[in-house]
């Protein structure tokens, strides 16, 4: 039984390592091929005292940014539990005038053989 569960584990890490290389190399068609289709972000506006929810196709941005930025993220953790998971994904985002830090909650859902990422709730801060 530990075996597999490590072996699931290793088949979440290759899901969320080709998201986070979607996310840092600009290709979105590698990062979407992470998620379900119907996946949702989600993020609390203060600002508005409200949930913000776009689906991932929702959220694609229409081009490559027009200034340098560098990203960079580590799992922090990961629980399995059945065919459901959770990773915690902190990125450190740089760009030419600012630092930020942004915690992604991870979730994901064993479907058929695969594992996709079907939900995201983050939150992102200046460093």
């Amino acid at each position: 039984m530990e075996d597999n569960k490590r072996e699931e584990a290793e088949k979440i890490k290759l899901t969320i390592q080709s998201y986070v290389e979607g996310v840092t190399e600009f290709d979105f068609e590698k990062a979407e091929n992470s998620w379900h289709p119907q996946g949702l972000k989600i993020h609390y506006d203060s600002g508005s005292d409200s949930l913000i929810t776009i689906t991932l196709l929702q959220s694609r941005p229409s081009s490559k940014p027009s200034i340098a930025i560098k990203q960079t993220a580590e799992i922090e953790s990961l629980d399995i539990f059945g065919h459901a998971a959770c990773v915690k994904l902190k990125w450190l985002v740089e760009g030419e005038k600012r630092k930020r830090t942004c915690v992604d909650y991870v979730s994901l859902i064993k479907i058929k053989k695969d594992w996709k990422i079907v939900s995201k709730i983050f939150d992102v801060k200046d460093a």
